[in-house]
């Protein structure tokens, strides 16, 4: 692991700091979800040359221990790792030279988290009255992969990809809300969030996470998320 790495500069473990925040969180009355995101290797790690089958996500040796020192904690995890497994044997899980995932396993994600959120006693007092509605656009992106590679001429060797999302529309027919400080649910993300939120990054606006996790409720959520560089 980079963590034991000796050349390393000393950092803080992440365990600690979750427990920490999700502590603070308790004591406000807030509750904590943690939703790990798994990363391409650990879904479809036979193009990493790996000739046997797997019948199952691959994870690092230590990633079961670190979730149940959290779970010990009181450290909600959503871990998405099955259902993704599931998930690729009918539809994509990643973009083909992207980092990130296609509109199906966002939505997958999307449906987990309020599958969670259902449960709670508040979940259906905070919908709104009229219906919600998604809009399909297709959008074509090179991904964040290639873009990376620095190549002198990407276009000529790869062609973008093009997905199809849905954007998601208010009952007032304005894109959904999903910056709203009243809301009970806020969504602290990355780019996993902000893909197909933020058009900069070239896959289309309105149509990302948070957008389908207010869809259903139908309720404004509150986000806060960045992109790493």
């Amino acid at each position: 692991s980079v963590t034991r790495d000796p050349n390393r500069a000393p950092w803080t473990q992440p365990g600690p700091v979750i427990v920490d925040f999700h502590q603070k969180l308790e004591a406000a009355g807030v509750e904590l979800i943690l939703v790990p995101i798994p990363v391409k290797p650990m879904i479809v790690p036979e193009h990493l040359g790996i000739m046997r089958p797997l019948d199952g996500p691959l994870s690092h040796p230590g990633t079961d221990a670190f979730y149940e020192e959290l779970r010990e904690a009181g450290v909600q995890i959503l871990d998405l790792r099955d259902p993704f497994f599931a998930l690729k044997e009918k539809d994509d899980v990643f973009l083909m030279r992207d980092t990130h995932w296609p509109p199906a396993a966002m939505k997958l994600c999307a449906a987990e988290i309020r599958a969670l959120l259902s449960e709670r006693p508040w979940y259906e007092t905070v919908g709104q009255a009229g219906p919600w509605s998604t809009q399909t656009e297709t959008v074509s992106g090179d991904g964040d992969l290639l873009g990376n590679l620095e190549l002198p001429d990407p276009r000529g060797a790869f062609q973008p990809q093009t997905v199809t999302i849905e954007k998601v529309f208010g009952p007032d027919g304005e894109p959904a809300v999903i910056t709203d400080q009243s809301s009970p649910i806020v969504l602290l993300g990355d780019s996993f969030t902000n893909i197909y939120r933020d058009a900069s990054m070239g896959w289309g606006e309105n149509a990302g996470l948070a957008q389908h996790l207010a869809m259903e409720p139908s309720t404004p959520i509150d986000t806060m998320a960045r992109c790493w560089a």
